[in-house]
């Protein structure tokens, strides 16, 4: 499909745009949260197969370091009592840093 998109519209970004949107719950930025041995990849596919121990600790290290939606899955998961006691404001807490990052679904 991409060399279909790159030869009717002659560049290259039509192709990037195509490989972006096949993309699930991944980045658009080659080589970052898309693959193996990427910390977010793993915590998404962590919390995706209700591995919540284990997605708790990969958001939380992420978190800890200032990653926007990994504060905003930890919020998440405190406001849902995944793996840790359901506690609302501390979940209120983490929304609200990843909020002040910018992360939009926190916003």
């Amino acid at each position: 499909m991409r060399e279909l998109v790159a030869r009717v519209h002659g560049g290259r970004w039509a192709a990037a745009l195509v490989t972006c949107l096949s993309v699930s719950m991944g980045s658009c930025v080659t080589g970052t949260a898309s693959s193996r041995g990427d910390p977010l990849w793993e915590a998404r596919e962590a919390l995706s197969g209700r591995d919540y121990d284990a997605a708790f600790g990969l958001f939380r290290d992420l978190a800890d370091q200032g990653h926007p939606e990994a504060e905003y899955r930890i919020g998440w998961m405190h406001f849902n009592g995944l793996c840790v006691s359901r506690d609302l404001e501390a979940g209120a807490w983490w929304f609200l840093l990843a909020a002040e990052a910018g992360f939009p679904q926190a916003q």
